[in-house]
């Protein structure tokens, strides 16, 4: 059977540096927001080079490494809210009026 000529993978068997880290298609997806097609289809093409050693149970998982899709997108990391230390919202109007019953 001959080879695809439209597929161009790329493919990286070690990381980058020590910062760096493997993460799964579906996980590369979440943190960058955007489809798993869309991620697919940047290792078809050549744009994200993936580890050709697929991995997990069924052996269908295919890795990237996080600093080539830093390259191609934004990472966007969810941060949660600061919360005060006592565990409850509370809303910067009624902090100063709340901090002279919280003092006493």
């Amino acid at each position: 059977m001959p080879e695809d000529p439209t597929k161009k993978e790329v493919h990286v068997t070690e990381l980058a540096g020590p910062g760096d880290r493997w993460v799964s298609v579906t996980d590369a997806s979440r943190i960058a927001r955007r489809q798993e097609h869309t991620i697919r289809t940047w290792i078809v093409q050549g744009l994200l080079p993936v580890n050709p050693k697929r991995v997990g149970i069924n052996k269908k998982t295919r890795q990237i490494r996080l600093s080539d899709l830093s390259k191609l997108t934004p990472i966007m990391i969810r941060r949660r809210p600061s919360r005060p230390s006592w565990g409850r919202w509370i809303s910067p109007a009624s902090r100063s009026s709340n901090s002279s019953s919280l003092s006493t």
